[in-house]
């Protein structure tokens, strides 16, 4: 059961699974340099050179590898089995940097620290290196991991051949910035490429960054009970299996910011909510009570539900959004399909409802209706009091949010959503799933 983050032994590092994405987090840290922020369609950030991707990580209390540990990572995955992780190592669909910069006068610096007009200071080491402009090399014994670099490299690729590309330290071109390092992708040969003449102020939409840490955000939920968790959301066990894992191990699941976890939790839900309807038929008060406690127990502390709070949740969406933008913080709308009924609204409704109570993540949720008005039969069910304040898609507020970068979307009583279908946490549907649901 794998998380946002690889942990390394060999580094003691933390190491995110993914490039680094624009959130409330990550926005805060970027308005902190004054960085102007791009993202892909993944909301992956960038177009960013060496000095902002170090500024973005630093802001976060976090770090990037350097040549020598991302080589150390890459050999943890192989040593650990990881073959996920190792692939986002050496992926064809993004490049990222690594923390070394190289200077004219023939020094290298890891970690360095950042001066004006990209000058960096900190230890200073001779740089000793196969020149290859460009060569292969074949990683297998093959890897100097003080250095982090290939001990012996070829000029010429034999045919078929498993080597990877290698460039090093190159200011033949030009002087003007001090050159580092990263890890790409070629794919006219389908391999993967260490390139180290890289100037530090160079931008590209593939350029990317991934986040290290020495501690994790969260405390980290050992991999034994993930595995046991996500094989008892599959009901490969009884009743009593599952109560007696959730007594023991259910507050761990209950604040996790990680999607992973999160939706285990759900699962869990789930099954409490089925075994609840069971026992209140068979009029068990006492097991109703023990059920009650572990869901109170994967929640947060549940606010009162009543009609009242829940009408005054409807009426505040449009206030609570426009505070959470002013603000920047986190949003997830909860949003059904583009021909409104009633299944559709009220899903909506009560599933942003049922999440704001549980205050997860301390998100702000908020249904939307992707409508120009609220359908007949919706308002004859609500009646105006809360229909008139229900946020619709094509209001400003929700315009402005949805181009934020803050936002993320869970779907009811529909899998399809192409304008933001890769922003979907989650998918509440009874219809047969769509191929993009699939992907």
């Amino acid at each position: 059961m794998k998380t946002n983050f690889f942990y390394s032994k060999s580094t003691g590092l933390y190491v995110a699974r993914k490039p680094l994405k624009i959130d409330s987090r990550v926005k805060k840290a970027t308005e902190k340099f004054d960085i102007p922020l791009h993202r892909d369609d993944e909301g992956r950030i960038n177009f960013v050179d060496f000095n902002d991707a170090r500024k973005i990580v630093s802001a976060l209390g976090s770090s990037m590898l350097s040549p020598v540990e991302y080589r150390k990572v890459l050999d943890d995955t192989k040593k650990e089995g990881d073959n996920d992780m190792a692939q986002e190592l050496m992926s064809d669909t993004y490049c990222e940097w690594l923390d070394r910069v190289y200077l004219i006068e023939n020094k290298r610096i890891d970690h360095p620290e950042l001066g004006k007009d990209y000058s960096y200071s900190g230890e200073k080491v001779e740089s000793v290196e196969p020149i290859g402009k460009p060569g292969w090399f074949t990683p297998e014994n093959n890897i100097d991991f003080t250095l982090g670099i290939p001990k012996k490299i070829k000029l010429f690729r034999e045919k078929f051949a498993t080597s990877r590309k290698y460039r090093s330290p190159d200011f033949s071109v030009t002087a003007h910035r001090p050159r580092s390092v990263i890890r790409w992708y070629v794919t006219s040969v389908g391999k993967p490429s260490f390139d180290q003449w890289i100037p530090v102020d160079a931008k590209e939409l593939m350029m990317m960054i991934r986040e290290c840490r020495k501690k994790p955000l969260e405390s980290p939920i050992p991999e034994k009970i993930l595995e046991k968790a996500d094989e008892l959301i599959q009901w490969k066990n009884n009743e009593k299996v599952v109560i007696s894992f959730l007594k023991t191990y259910g507050k761990l699941f209950r604040d996790s910011k990680q999607l992973t976890i999160y939706k285990i939790k759900e699962k869990f839900l789930d099954i409490l909510g089925l075994m609840k309807i069971q026992t209140i038929n068979i009029k068990d008060n006492k097991k109703l009570t023990i059920l009650n406690a572990l869901s109170e127990q994967l929640n947060n502390k549940v606010k009162q539900v009543n009609y009242e709070n829940f009408v005054d949740f409807i009426k505040t969406s449009k206030a609570r959004l426009d505070n959470t933008l002013k603000n920047k913080k986190d949003i997830i709308f909860v949003m059904g399909h583009k021909n409104p009924d009633t299944d559709t609204v009220i899903s909506c409704l009560f599933e942003a409802r049922r999440n704001h109570i549980t205050d997860i993540w301390t998100i702000a949720y908020i249904p939307i209706v992707q409508n120009h008005k609220i359908p007949e039969e919706v308002r004859a069910l609500l009646w105006n009091e809360i229909s008139d304040h229900i946020l619709l898609h094509n209001e400003k507020t929700y315009i402005k949010a949805k181009g934020s970068w803050l936002s993320r979307w869970i779907s009811v009583d529909q899998n399809r959503e192409p304008d933001v279908q890769k922003y979907f946490i989650s998918i509440i549907d009874h219809h047969i799933p769509s191929e993009i649901s699939k992907l």
